[in-house]
C-alpha cells in the first residue's frame, strides 16, 4: 500500500504513525500513554489469513515500548465489516467501554 495519500492525510491530520505493508496497513497514535488505532485496513485478496492480527500484535508492542497503559479503538457502525471487526478486536482481549447507536469504543488495557 506504498504511497497511499489516504495514509499521508492521516499521518498529517492526525499526528498518527503507520505501519504500511504489501498487505494493509495501520495507523495509530500515541500520546499520554495511549495508544489510539486511528484506522486499519487489509487489502481484500490478503484477508482471513492473519495480517489484521499480525499489524494489531506489532501496535500493541509499540504501545507496550512507548509505556502505553492501554491501547483503544472505534468501530464504526455504518462502515463494512463493523461486526467482524468488533469480533476480532474483542478476540485479542479487547472490551467494550462504550456503545452507542454508531459507535462501538474498545479497550484493552497493557
Amino acid at each position: 500500500m506504498k504511497n497511499n495519500f489516504f495514509i499521508d492525510y492521516f499521518k498529517e491530520v492526525e499526528n498518527a504513525d503507520c505501519i504500511d505493508t504489501d498487505y494493509g496497513f495501520i495507523l495509530y497514535r500515541i500520546c499520554n500513554r495511549e495508544c489510539y488505532i486511528c484506522h486499519a485496513y487489509i487489502t481484500p485478496s490478503f484477508r482471513g489469513r492473519g495480517y489484521g492480527k499480525q499489524l494489531l500484535a506489532r501496535v500493541m508492542e509499540i504501545a507496550a515500548k512507548n509505556e502505553c497503559l492501554e491501547v483503544s479503538c472505534n468501530i464504526f457502525k455504518k462502515d463494512n465489516g463493523a461486526e467482524l471487526n468488533r469480533q476480532k478486536y474483542l478476540s485479542q482481549g479487547f472490551e467494550i467501554i462504550n456503545e452507542n447507536k454508531h459507535v462501538i469504543t474498545m479497550s484493552r488495557e497493557l
